[in-house]
C-alpha cells in the first residue's frame, strides 16, 4: 500500500538511510504534506469503522451461510 498509495517512502533500516529519507522529506513539505492527507484518506478508508464493519458483516454472512448448509 505504501508505494500504490504514496502515503510513504521505504528506506533501509540504517541510520544514515533514515537520515536522508527524513532530509528529503523536510526539503519538500508540500510532498510531506500530501503523503500525510494520502496515508490519513488510507486510513480512514481501510480502517475507519464503517470499513472494518463491512469486512466483519461479510465475514459473519459468510459464517451463517455455511453453518446453515450443515445442519
Amino acid at each position: 500500500m505504501l508505494d500504490t498509495v504514496g502515503c510513504g517512502r521505504w528506506v533501509d533500516q540504517a541510520p544514515a538511510a533514515i537520515a536522508a529519507g527524513l532530509l528529503d522529506l523536510l526539503r519538500d513539505p508540500a510532498e510531506a504534506v500530501a503523503m500525510g492527507r494520502r496515508g490519513h484518506e488510507l486510513a480512514v478508508r481501510e480502517f475507519g469503522a464503517p470499513a472494518v464493519a463491512a469486512r466483519w458483516t461479510a465475514v459473519y454472512r459468510e459464517a451463517i451461510s455455511i453453518q446453515g448448509t450443515r445442519g
